[in-house]
């Protein structure tokens, strides 16, 4: 009998969703962008990486089966190291969005992201 109300700020950095391609598949592949602000106890890492994210279950306006190109994994590391890694999976969304808090004296950041066709799009971070 009761009924809670919440309020969470929500912040679209962009939606693949909504956006009609621009080119082929692989247009723009590996191009990224990444912010770091300080927080209390941490920072926030939000970075956009530009990727199709194709299952190769799709088909194209022909008919074909669109070759699968997925993430694989993603890397944040400083000059002590690697900080975190995520394996991708085949339901994440094309151009993925990650947002994650870090420790406070984390360093210089280093982010790398590797695909199923072995390319790895590389990123640094002050």
């Amino acid at each position: 009998g009761r009924t809670w109300a919440v309020r969470q700020p929500v912040r679209i950095a962009g939606s693949s969703c909504l956006s009609p391609p621009v080119g082929g598949p692989a247009e723009g592949l590996g191009r990224s962008q990444a912010w770091r602000r300080p927080l209390d106890g941490g920072s926030e890492l939000a970075s956009l990486l530009r990727h199709p994210m194709e299952t190769g279950q799709r088909h194209d306006a022909d008919g074909r089966l669109l070759p699968r190109h997925l993430l694989r994994e993603l890397r944040v590391s400083d000059e002590r190291g690697e900080l975190m890694r995520v394996e991708a999976f085949a339901g994440l969304a094309a151009n993925p969005y990650w947002r994650v808090v870090l420790p406070v004296d984390a360093g210089e950041l280093g982010l790398r992201w590797r695909d199923d066709d072995g390319a790895t799009f590389d990123r640094r971070l002050p």
